[in-house]
Protein backbone atom coordinates (compact mmCIF):
# COMPACT_ATOMS: atom_id res chain seq x y z
CA UNK A 1 0.00 0.00 0.00
CA UNK A 2 2.90 2.18 0.39
CA UNK A 3 3.75 4.75 3.84
CA UNK A 4 1.98 7.53 2.81
CA UNK A 5 -1.18 5.44 2.15
CA UNK A 6 -2.52 7.59 -0.38
CA UNK A 7 1.22 8.59 -1.71
CA UNK A 8 -0.80 8.69 -5.11
CA UNK A 9 -3.02 11.76 -4.00
CA UNK A 10 -0.39 13.95 -2.27
CA UNK A 11 2.62 15.92 -3.68
CA UNK A 12 5.35 13.22 -4.41
CA UNK A 13 8.75 14.16 -2.79
CA UNK A 14 10.82 11.96 -0.94
CA UNK A 15 10.03 14.36 2.24
CA UNK A 16 6.33 13.08 1.95
CA UNK A 17 6.23 9.09 0.91
CA UNK A 18 8.81 6.77 2.82
CA UNK A 19 7.94 3.32 0.56
CA UNK A 20 6.08 3.34 -2.31
CA UNK A 21 3.20 0.63 -2.47
CA UNK A 22 1.65 -0.41 -6.02
CA UNK A 23 -0.58 -3.13 -4.24
CA UNK A 24 -4.09 -3.17 -2.96
CA UNK A 25 -5.34 -4.24 0.40
CA UNK A 26 -5.40 -7.89 -0.76
CA UNK A 27 -2.32 -10.18 -1.17
CA UNK A 28 -0.82 -10.65 -5.11
CA UNK A 29 -3.01 -7.60 -6.13
CA UNK A 30 -1.42 -4.78 -7.74
CA UNK A 31 -3.17 -1.19 -8.41
CA UNK A 32 -3.16 -0.53 -11.50
CA UNK A 33 -3.74 2.72 -11.43
CA UNK A 34 -1.03 3.27 -8.39
CA UNK A 35 1.58 1.60 -11.00
CA UNK A 36 0.27 4.41 -14.04
CA UNK A 37 0.81 7.17 -11.66
CA UNK A 38 4.40 5.58 -10.91
CA UNK A 39 5.08 5.56 -14.32
CA UNK A 40 3.74 8.87 -14.69
CA UNK A 41 5.93 10.35 -12.18
CA UNK A 42 9.34 9.11 -14.00
CA UNK A 43 10.10 11.71 -15.73
CA UNK A 44 9.86 14.01 -13.31
CA UNK A 45 10.83 12.76 -10.11
CA UNK A 46 12.97 9.75 -11.19
CA UNK A 47 15.59 10.66 -8.23
CA UNK A 48 13.03 10.90 -5.60
CA UNK A 49 11.34 7.32 -6.57
CA UNK A 50 14.91 6.18 -6.98
CA UNK A 51 15.76 7.30 -3.11
CA UNK A 52 12.13 6.28 -1.88
CA UNK A 53 12.86 2.36 -2.98
CA UNK A 54 16.50 2.39 -1.65
CA UNK A 55 18.28 2.30 -5.10
CA UNK A 56 21.61 4.58 -3.37
CA UNK A 57 24.76 6.00 -4.90
CA UNK A 58 25.11 7.31 -7.71
CA UNK A 59 26.46 4.78 -10.43
CA UNK A 60 23.60 2.50 -9.30
CA UNK A 61 20.07 2.97 -11.47
CA UNK A 62 17.13 0.76 -11.75
CA UNK A 63 14.19 -0.33 -14.19
CA UNK A 64 10.98 -1.44 -13.29
CA UNK A 65 8.36 -2.83 -16.01
CA UNK A 66 4.84 -3.68 -14.92
CA UNK A 67 3.13 -5.17 -17.87
CA UNK A 68 -0.44 -6.95 -17.23
CA UNK A 69 -1.00 -10.20 -20.06
CA UNK A 70 -3.23 -9.82 -22.78
CA UNK A 71 -5.59 -13.15 -23.45
CA UNK A 72 -6.32 -11.98 -26.98
CA UNK A 73 -2.91 -11.89 -28.20
CA UNK A 74 -1.05 -14.20 -25.40
CA UNK A 75 1.58 -11.85 -24.66
CA UNK A 76 2.55 -9.38 -22.35
CA UNK A 77 1.75 -5.15 -22.47
CA UNK A 78 3.22 -2.86 -20.80
CA UNK A 79 0.98 -0.71 -18.34
CA UNK A 80 4.01 1.22 -16.38
CA UNK A 81 7.70 2.05 -16.97
CA UNK A 82 9.80 3.35 -14.29
CA UNK A 83 13.69 4.20 -14.16
CA UNK A 84 16.08 3.77 -16.31
CA UNK A 85 16.65 0.90 -19.17
CA UNK A 86 19.99 -0.52 -18.55
CA UNK A 87 23.06 1.30 -21.11
CA UNK A 88 25.94 0.14 -22.67
CA UNK A 89 27.73 1.16 -19.26
CA UNK A 90 25.31 -0.89 -17.13
CA UNK A 91 27.31 -3.84 -15.06
CA UNK A 92 26.40 -6.37 -12.51
CA UNK A 93 22.46 -6.37 -13.46
CA UNK A 94 20.17 -7.78 -10.88
CA UNK A 95 17.45 -8.92 -12.57
CA UNK A 96 14.06 -9.73 -10.13
CA UNK A 97 10.37 -10.75 -11.51
CA UNK A 98 7.24 -11.43 -9.92
CA UNK A 99 3.70 -11.97 -10.66
CA UNK A 100 0.64 -11.06 -9.23
CA UNK A 101 -3.15 -10.15 -10.22
CA UNK A 102 -4.79 -6.71 -11.53
CA UNK A 103 -6.96 -5.21 -9.43
CA UNK A 104 -9.42 -4.45 -12.54
CA UNK A 105 -9.97 -7.85 -13.48
CA UNK A 106 -7.36 -10.48 -12.20
CA UNK A 107 -5.15 -10.50 -15.32
CA UNK A 108 -1.51 -11.40 -14.65
CA UNK A 109 0.70 -8.85 -13.89
CA UNK A 110 4.01 -9.33 -14.53
CA UNK A 111 7.09 -7.28 -12.63
CA UNK A 112 10.24 -7.05 -13.75
CA UNK A 113 12.98 -5.01 -11.67
CA UNK A 114 16.75 -4.68 -13.06
CA UNK A 115 18.87 -3.05 -10.76
CA UNK A 116 22.51 -2.18 -11.85
CA UNK A 117 25.22 -0.05 -11.53
CA UNK A 118 27.42 1.71 -14.26
CA UNK A 119 30.83 0.39 -14.40
CA UNK A 120 33.75 3.21 -15.13
CA UNK A 121 37.12 2.22 -16.77
CA UNK A 122 39.04 -0.14 -14.21
CA UNK A 123 36.07 -0.87 -12.37
CA UNK A 124 34.22 -2.68 -15.33
CA UNK A 125 35.08 -6.64 -14.63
Amino acid sequence: VGDHPNWNNVTFSEQNIYSIGIGKNRAWVIDEEKAKRLSNLNGTHYQDIKKILGVRGPLYEFYLNISKFNLSSSSFTNIALVGKQPNSSAAHIVRVTRFALSDKDDSWIRMKLLVWNSCRGSECY
